[in-house]
């Protein structure tokens, strides 16, 4: 199993989609901030952060999700983040108001992070989650990270000496 690994990288169309939109939503919000300053300009500020994340996505190599034997690699502009399959119940898509996205779910016996899960799951109704910008469909994502759990995923049995 080694050097065994596989790496989505970001969409170029969902960033250009990305791009297209926060200018778009940008621009909405500069004519809007005549009639309604404070709105506008939140509008602006708001959709603008959309432009420099589109931009970065498009940048080769800097946003991915690496799977490997011992888990998940996240790299975003905020840095690596890994995730062991050790640590996940299980993937599944979930449906929020504005998107869909890939829902993970840990195990009870995962307790890192505890705070910051707890906020997440109170803000999102989720305790992590993956989104929806790689060059594959989520539900291909959804099936291969599933598939890559089972495989990987087995946590050891403990024994007491």
């Amino acid at each position: 199993m080694k050097n065994q690994e596989l790496i989505y990288y970001a969409s170029r169309t969902k960033a250009l989609l990305l791009l297209i939109g926060s200018i778009s939503f940008v621009a909405m919000s500069w004519w809007v901030k005549e009639e309604e300053p404070l709105i506008g300009w939140l509008g602006v500020v708001l959709f603008g952060l959309g432009i420099p994340a589109a931009l970065i996505m498009l940048l080769p190599g800097v946003v991915y999700l690496r799977l490997d034997p011992d888990g998940i690699e996240i790299c975003t502009i905020g840095g690596k983040h890994k995730i062991r399959w050790q640590d996940v119940e299980s993937f599944e898509i979930v449906y929020t108001r504005y998107t869909k996205m890939i829902a993970i779910n840990y195990r009870a016996s995962f307790t890192e992070l505890k705070v910051a899960r707890a906020v997440a799951r109170a803000l999102s109704g989720m305790e992590g989650a993956i989104p929806n910008i790689y060059n594959v469909s989520l539900a291909e994502l959804e099936r291969v990270l599933n598939q890559w759990l089972e495989r990987f995923g087995q946590v050891e049995a403990q024994t007491d000496v």
